[in-house]
Order: C-alpha cells, then structure tokens, then sequence
C-alpha cells in the first residue's frame, strides 16, 4: 500500500566508484548520474503512484572515501578508507571542528559533508540541517511519510528528532535563501 523510497546508497565507497553525495535532496551538477532523492520521487510520480504513497527514506550513517585531490573531489576517483571510520551520526558529527575534519554544505545538492585537507577525505552523511530540508520537502510534496535506516547509528536520537520536530512543523527550516 506504500513504496519506502531507499533514497541513499547513490553511492558507496568501493573501488572504481568516485566519491559522492549518497543521500542528497538534489542533484550535484557535477554527478555524471544525476542521482538525488528529488529524482527518485519525480521518477515515481511520473509513473503514476499517488504521492501519499511514497516514503522517503533517510540514513542515519554515512560513507567514507579517501585519496581525493582536494575539496572538490566530489565525482572524482577515490578508495575506500584505509583504516575504519565509525559512521553513526553521533561519532561524524563529533568530528566536526577535530582532527582536521570541517563539516561543509553542498548548496546545489542541499546535503552535508565532513572533509579532512590532511587526509584528503570525504565523508557524506545526513546531519539536522538535511532532514530539515528533507522533511520541508516531504510536507510540501505531500508524501506519505519517511523512514530511515538504521536505528541503531543516531545513539544521541538527533536525527530522529529532527525528523519528529520537522513533520510535526515545530522545527521548520524554509528551503528558499542561500545556504
């Protein structure tokens, strides 16, 4: 009675994947594939299933990749991590401002990513800021709700309530303006 939307996973670090976005709203320019969660709910739509059917599906980790040339690797050719990284939310978003990480925002694909000049590395993930958006998004398609995975990578219950704050409309980030 409903299609869950696993609208993340666009990409994995593996080899001969380049480095990317794997949960944006929109598309980056520069992904030769064009994937995005916007896509993937205009594709549905198109094909004719109702919107209120339609749940949008949200990490609650995020993917590792290595051996970037600088910032804007984005698309470019990487490698998985040489040594493993935990990529619940809670243990990404505290390395923001340590070690070299600096959290950054990608404004045409309105997603978050971490990035270490010294390792040259790349961590995509959904942070407060995305599923704000993400949920903004949802209301105003009218989809049928979301759904995340997995429950046990949002310990601190961050994002999941973000996401309650978000649908509830207690917590509402307007999706126009710069960002």
């Amino acid at each position: 009675d409903f299609v869950n939307l696993m609208t993340y996973d666009f990409r994995v670090a593996a080899p001969g994947e380049p480095a990317g976005h794997h949960a944006n709203l929109y598309p980056n320019p520069a992904d030769p594939r064009q994937s995005s969660a916007d896509g993937a709910v205009t594709d549905f739509l198109a094909a004719g299933v109702p919107a209120s059917k339609l749940v949008l599906g949200v990490p609650f980790y995020g993917r590792v990749w290595e051996g970037l040339g600088s910032r804007e690797g984005l698309y470019r050719d990487g490698r998985p991590p040489s040594q493993r990284i935990d990529t619940s939310h809670a243990s990404l978003a505290a390395l923001v401002g340590r070690e070299g990480w600096t959290r950054e925002w990608d404004a045409p694909a309105q997603a978050p990513f971490l990035w270490n000049e010294a390792k040259k590395a790349f961590v995509t993930y959904e942070d407060e800021e995305s599923l704000r958006l993400k949920s903004r998004y949802l209301l105003e398609k009218g989809l049928g709700g979301v759904m995340f995975w997995e429950y046990h990578a949002d310990r601190t219950g961050a994002l999941l309530d973000t996401l309650d704050a978000a649908l509830r409309g207690t917590d509402v980030v307007p999706l126009s303006g710069v960002w």
